[in-house]
Formats: structure tokens, C-alpha cells, sequence
């Protein structure tokens, strides 16, 4: 018991002596930074959570001061095929910030950085959702060639981690390559997204509740198209968490 409380005691020294020497800094502008979350304080405050007020099923923010959460007038009129969007975080400040560093400066190691922040939101939706797999958004060949990673799969493993959860990916799913569709709206995203999506052996999700996870949802096409997909290959229910909703 005593050899084992003189190792403890040297572990603690030692990160503290590490602290010191190497103190930890902010992932975004290089300034000291609290070593659990690797922001400091101005950045901390520039990540900006999803207001109470969004549709309950979507997760579309409402620009109105109202406090309550109900569904948007999008999911009024036509019900996405999923069950519920899940998000932390608008798509703004600080995440956006860090998005950007992995998607479009290959910063890898940033992904810890926003699995640590959204853990908590992860793990809630897990426990509510209970879902028996995990499903990253998938990319084409010619983007992973690109990008040479899949920010999703990355952000997937990294949350379980954080989260110390158990739960299989799946990894069935292709896609061809498509142009850009940022500018796209909902309805020609849902149309150019038309088969774009595909098993890459025959699959069946019979009875399986899928949680599709992403890092930002903009109209929710992808999400959509990816549901149609899972249902028809006979899922029980599809549900979507995404690190960020743009707003």
C-alpha cells in the first residue's frame, strides 16, 4: 500500500513538474490554455452552444427571443425521415474555427480538442437515443483521396473515447463523388443527393436503431438522404448527432 502511494505521489509530481515546464496552449491562438479542454479563456467563450429555442426535430436554431424548443416550419410541412438531430454547438466562433482546422488545414490532432468539448452532449444523446451502431457520414474516394481522412470517423472514434463508450461503426456505406453543394438549397441538395449514397455489399439493418454522426449539419439533405437509406435497408429508426448546427 505504501509503494503504491509513493507512485501516485510521483505520477502527480511529475504532470504537475510537466505543467510547469510545458504548460498547455490554446488550440486556436496560441495563448495559455486550461489543459482539459486546450483553449484559454477568450476562446472557451467563443464556443457557442445551441440555443434553447431550436426545432425539436431538426435542431434548426430560432432567431426569435422565445426560450421553448418546437419544430420549425420546414419540419411542419414535410418530416425528415429521421427521428431527431442531436448538436452541441452553432456553427460559429470558436467550433468553426476548429473545423476548419481539421477539415481544411489537415490539423488531425484537433479533433480531441472537439471530442472533449462535445463529450458530454455525445454521451446524453447515446443514453437517450441508445442506439446499436454508430454511422459516420461517409466520403467519396476522390475527397478521402483529397483530404486523406474522414473528419466524421475521426470525430466518431475520438467522442466514444472521451465518452468511455462502447458502440461498433459501420462502415457499409459508399459515396460518389459529387461537386460542392454548399450553395444548394434543401430541395436541390435532396435531388443532386439522389443516389449518391449506397451499400457496398447487400446490408441489413433490420431492427437496428442507427445514430448517423457528422460534423455539421446545414440543410440536413445529407442526413435525409443517408435515413432513406438506412430505412430501406429496413433500420427500426435513424437518429443524426452533428458536432455543430449552422444557423
Amino acid at each position: 500500500m505504501v509503494e503504491l502511494a509513493e507512485e501516485s505521489n510521483i505520477s502527480s509530481l511529475w504532470s504537475s513538474l510537466k505543467e510547469s515546464l510545458f504548460p498547455p496552449l490554446c488550440e486556436l491562438c496560441g495563448k495559455g490554455a486550461k489543459s482539459f479542454v486546450s483553449l484559454c479563456d477568450a476562446c472557451q467563450h467563443g464556443v457557442l452552444p445551441l440555443p434553447k429555442s431550436h426545432c425539436l426535430c431538426c435542431a434548426q436554431p430560432f432567431i426569435s427571443q422565445e426560450t421553448r424548443a418546437h419544430l420549425c416550419s420546414v419540419c411542419l410541412k414535410e418530416k425528415p425521415s429521421f427521428t431527431k438531430v442531436f448538436s452541441p454547438f452553432l456553427m460559429e466562433g470558436s467550433i468553426q474555427r476548429l473545423l476548419h482546422q481539421v477539415k481544411f488545414g489537415s490539423q488531425i490532432s484537433t479533433v480531441q480538442v472537439l471530442a472533449q468539448l462535445a463529450a458530454p452532449s455525445f454521451k446524453k444523446a447515446v443514453q437517450e437515443f441508445l442506439p446499436d451502431l454508430l454511422l459516420p457520414v461517409p466520403l467519396s474516394r476522390l475527397r478521402l483521396l483529397r483530404r486523406s481522412f474522414n473528419q466524421s470517423v475521426l470525430l466518431s472514434k475520438e467522442l466514444l473515447s472521451a465518452s468511455s463508450l462502447d458502440l461498433d461503426l459501420d462502415f457499409s456505406i459508399g459515396r460518389r463523388y459529387q461537386r460542392p453543394q454548399a450553395q444548394k438549397k434543401r430541395a436541390d441538395r435532396l435531388k443532386a443527393l439522389g443516389g449518391a449514397f449506397s451499400f457496398r455489399k447487400p446490408k441489413s439493418f433490420e431492427g437496428l436503431k442507427i445514430l448517423i454522426v457528422d460534423d455539421v449539419l446545414t440543410t440536413g439533405a445529407t442526413a435525409e438522404a443517408l435515413t432513406r437509406l438506412c430505412l430501406k435497408a429496413r433500420a427500426r429508426e435513424v437518429g443524426v448527432w452533428v458536432l455543430a448546427r449552422r444557423a
